[in-house]
């Protein structure tokens, strides 16, 4: 009897549950209530499974978003190395136009004193050519000339082509005279003698 009570007790409850389903969805027949009832949990069922599908590719979506973070953060690290080296690329290069642009300047200014060495060692070998007086220096002017090493090389060979013919001619004359003084002394001493 126990049991026939608590069966009956659980009846009770059974069919205060049905009248509030049947309350709140205004459905009277159970078989009704039990096809809306599978209609709600087809339908629940449905949208839990769109739920976990879209929780999967939130996941998804969350660790490829991770994925570009640490990718971006890589590539950012790669482009600062890049930059860095091009950066010493670049201070190296402008190190080696500094040192080129100081060794054109000392090279230039050494070619600046060795033409004033020039110019003045071709004044000095133009006087004593001047003073020699040696012929034809006329015919030949250096300022009409191309301003240029084998010109100045032209300019300097007359100059000692003039320069030698003439001291070769007063070395010649001055063996004449020499000669010639020795010769009188001998005369000299040939009549004082005789």
């Amino acid at each position: 009897v126990k049991d026939f009570a608590t069966a009956g007790q659980q009846l009770e409850i059974y069919d205060k549950a049905l009248r509030r389903i049947e309350e709140i969805t205004g459905l009277t027949d159970t078989e009704s209530i039990i096809s809306n009832f599978k209609a709600n949990e087809e339908e629940n069922f449905s949208l839990f499974k769109y739920i976990n599908e879209q929780n999967t590719e939130h996941e998804n979506l969350t660790e490829s978003i991770r994925e570009l973070r640490q990718n971006i953060s890589e590539l950012e690290e790669i482009s600062e190395n890049l930059q860095t080296k091009q950066e010493d690329k670049i201070l190296s290069v402008k190190d080696k136009i500094s040192k080129s642009s100081q060794h054109c300047d000392k090279q230039r200014h050494s070619l600046t004193e060795r033409r004033k060495v020039f110019e003045e060692f071709y004044h000095g070998m133009e006087s004593l050519y001047n003073i020699l007086q040696c012929p034809s220096f006329t015919s030949f002017r250096r300022d009409s000339l191309p301003n240029d090493s084998k010109t100045d090389e032209k300019a300097i060979q007359h100059l000692m082509n003039g320069i030698d013919q003439k001291v070769s001619k007063l070395i010649f004359i001055n063996q004449y005279l020499e000669t010639l003084v020795m010769l009188k002394q001998y005369l000299f001493c040939v009549q004082y003698f005789v």
